[in-house]
């Protein structure tokens, strides 16, 4: 998924995943979003990537394990996946309901 927004400034990286954390002003978000996401993944046995480019939006890579007992290695803000077996990428299509 990539999105054109303003990318993730350097120094808040390290904290998208918090459960609460924004940065949108009051009333406008939770600050849930990414961290569901997160721990979603982690339940089931994936990772997340996020590639941010400040000033030219951001790009979240979401990784599924092809295999059971398949692991990840994970380093704050990133989550790099190591998983065995099967080759070349797969596509996950997601829809948003909000406007």
């Amino acid at each position: 998924m990539r999105d054109t927004g303003e990318g993730i400034p350097s120094d808040i990286r390290a904290r998208v995943f918090d459960p609460f954390f924004t940065t949108k002003p009051y009333g406008r978000g939770s600050g849930l979003g990414l961290s569901m996401v997160y721990g979603s993944m982690q339940r089931h046995r994936g990772a997340v990537r996020l590639e941010p480019a400040e000033g030219r939006g951001t790009t979240m890579s979401l990784y599924f394990p092809e295999e059971l007992g398949a692991t990840v290695t994970e380093t704050p803000s990133v989550v790099q996946p190591t998983v065995k077996g099967g080759a070349g990428r797969k596509r996950l299509l997601l829809v948003e309901d909000d406007p």
